[in-house]
């Protein structure tokens, strides 16, 4: 057991912080490598998710501002990444390997530069895979590996630079740290909370509560707080410019979403998750109340180690309740890496290690905060296995829209049980592609499109251009029947509409919501130009003078 522990810890620190890091860094380039040669994964669920992306890049490789110009839902970033991976792949569904890529390498440098230094060598290690992985990996959080997918790829950059900033939050610190360490790391943390508000606003709230709670903790650390500084509007500035310092859509974008998200939060549903997610949240909060009785000795310390616990836990489940996967508490194996490390730590800067319990104790926290960090590394390693094996020998066939710059998505029919979900497979091209057709017919190629489902594969599609207005998600957690946003933030002033004639997953309350609440709007500017078994196609009235 001693053994062990020696061997995780290290015998010659040194030596082996250089070997594990070459390791290290052999090992996140594979990873990079791997994200690249998968391309875009089979669509095997969610398949409609990756038009809500496409259809915002489109409109930004057309010069539209999301939340100014449309109803992003999210903040820019998303957006500006793939807009710009659209334009460098010239508009070919192939972009979303680029973003992915170029996410992927961005965190793996980001988590070796950040953690190299602050760490121990071996719990390093597995924290860079694991924050790595968990931004990459080509399914949706919560949901099984074979389940390969675009989906809410958004939420899983969001927990990786929320685990970042985690990390550099509450790791140990040292009186001799010196300014260019303090910098840096108050740097990165002020940079990740920048993106995060401006990726989704959920993640980036949950970050500078981590932050605040570590300025009151790190007081001292003055050079921190002017890296927190300078690394926030480095890039808040530059994203507020481009949007033009236009603060008031965005404030108004994010009142209709808290509406339809507060909709759908009361106590039933927290009490629920909390239940759901007993056995991932309650074993790390009982890890985090062990090492910091057992293995600290300051009072400062253990305040920053319950307060770690506390504001990931309850972070964890805010992004839970407003996120749309199913289940999981991400930031709990980064939590319980934290604790690995401060284990780690315990022994290695110790001149000689205590009596025979305590070896036994460490060793007995060390395989519970592995193990906890250990099964989620394992899963997300597992879902980019899988999906490179899926994509060199697929199982099942998939099916694509006949378009060239759409041969990269390829849909993969989901569970017969859920046969009656028109969101992926067969059935999702078929009466896209016929939508397609119904829309060439009836049209020249300058008019724009939407068509009232959830997402609008519409325009990106057949490269129309894009509307002013609208929404590119019309989905439950975007739009509430408590405060309907008007008709131009859902539908804008587009040309054509495609009103759906079947029953799916697709057609959601929202869109049904919509349909109904401005009926007389709709039917008195729009006009039935034409039908197919699965839609009616509405083309906007001509507008006369007096």
């Amino acid at each position: 057991m001693t053994g062990l522990v020696e061997w995780w810890v290290g015998a010659e620190p040194d030596h082996n912080r250089k070997g594990r890091h070459r390791l290290l860094l052999i090992s996140l380039a594979l990873i990079c490598i791997a994200t690249f040669a998968l391309g875009v994964p089979r669509l095997h669920i969610y398949g409609h998710d990756v038009f809500f992306l496409l259809d915002g890049a489109w409109r930004v490789c057309n010069g539209q501002r999301p939340a100014v110009d449309f109803y992003g839902v999210l903040g820019p970033v998303w957006f500006l990444l793939y807009g710009g991976a659209l334009a460098v792949a010239h508009y070919d569904a192939i972009a979303l390997c680029y973003g992915s890529t170029f996410v992927a390498v961005l965190v793996a440098t980001w988590a070796f530069l950040m953690l190299r230094r602050r760490m121990e060598p071996a719990p390093c290690f597995v924290a860079c895979l694991s924050l790595v992985l968990l931004a990459v990996s080509p399914y949706p959080i919560g949901m099984y590996p074979t389940f390969t997918s675009f989906s809410m790829n958004y939420n899983r950059y969001g927990y990786a630079l929320a685990g970042l900033v985690l990390l550099e939050c509450f790791l140990q610190t040292y009186p001799e740290d010196g300014f260019g360490k303090q910098f840096t790391g108050g740097f990165s943390s002020g940079l990740a909370c920048a993106i995060m508000l401006f990726l989704k606003i959920s993640f980036g709230l949950v970050g500078l509560v981590l932050v605040l709670a570590s300025i009151v903790l790190r007081s001292g650390e003055r050079p921190r707080s002017v890296g927190l500084i300078t690394g926030f509007a480095l890039f808040a500035l530059p994203i507020l410019a481009y949007l033009r310092f236009d603060l008031g859509p965005m404030v108004r974008e994010f009142h209709y979403l808290s509406t339809a998200q507060g909709s759908l939060v009361n106590l039933r549903v927290v009490l629920l998750i909390a239940q759901i997610e007993r056995f991932e949240l309650l074993p790390v909060l009982l890890l985090t109340v062990l090492v910091a009785v057992c293995f600290v000795g300051q009072k400062s310390r253990r305040i920053a180690l319950l307060t770690a616990g506390l504001l990931a836990s309850g972070g964890d489940m805010l992004l839970n309740l407003t996120n749309t996967q199913r289940s999981s508490l991400p930031l709990m194996p980064v939590l319980a890496l934290l604790l690995v490390n401060e284990i780690t730590s315990a022994h290695a800067h110790q001149s000689g290690y205590a009596p025979g319990p305590d070896r036994l104790g460490s060793l007995s926290l060390l395989c519970f905060g592995l193990l906890a960090a250990g099964i989620p590394l394992a899963m997300d390693a597992a879902g980019l296995v899988y999906a490179l094996a899926d994509k060199v020998n697929p199982e099942a066939p998939s099916y694509s829209l006949p378009e060239a710059h759409l041969r990269a998505l390829q849909f993969v029919n989901y569970n017969e049980t859920f046969s009656e979900s028109y969101d992926n497979g067969e059935r999702f091209v078929g009466y896209t592609a016929e939508g397609m057709a119904l829309v060439a017919a009836h049209s020249g190629k300058d008019e724009s499109v939407r068509s009232l489902t959830n997402a609008n594969p519409f325009s990106y599609a057949m490269l129309r251009p894009p509307s002013e207005g609208g929404a590119i998600d019309i989905g439950d957690r975007t739009i509430s029947g408590n405060e309907m946003p008007p008709l131009m933030s859902i539908l804008g002033n587009v040309d054509l509409i495609l009103i759906p004639r079947f029953e799916g997953i697709e057609l959601s309350k929202a869109a049904k919501l919509t349909l109904s609440t401005y009926h007389d709007v709709i039917a008195n500017q729009y006009a039935t130009e034409a039908e197919s078994p699965h839609w009616v196609l509405l083309r906007k009235r001509a507008l006369h003078g007096p």
